[in-house]
């Protein structure tokens, strides 16, 4: 496992809304500024950027990137 960047918006009571972002490389910056206000009057939006991108560590080892690994992280989340 790795330290990924995430970020938890909105009441923790509210039906959480994972958001997994396009790739690679495209991270979930710019979804939280165009969307997250909107989105928290209704969800608990959850937000992470993938092994490698932006505000996650790089990755250094071949073998910790596939999409094995991805549903790992995103079941870990």
């Amino acid at each position: 496992m790795t330290d990924l960047f995430v970020e938890d918006f909105g009441e923790k009571s509210a039906p959480p809304l994972l958001y997994l972002h396009g790739g690679p490389g495209t991270g979930s910056y710019d979804f939280v500024l165009y969307q997250r206000d909107y989105l928290i009057e209704n969800v608990r939006l959850i937000t992470f950027d993938q092994r490698g991108v932006l505000r996650s560590p790089a990755i250094t080892d071949a073998d910790s990137f596939g999409i094995n690994r991805l549903i790992e992280d995103i079941a870990h989340l």
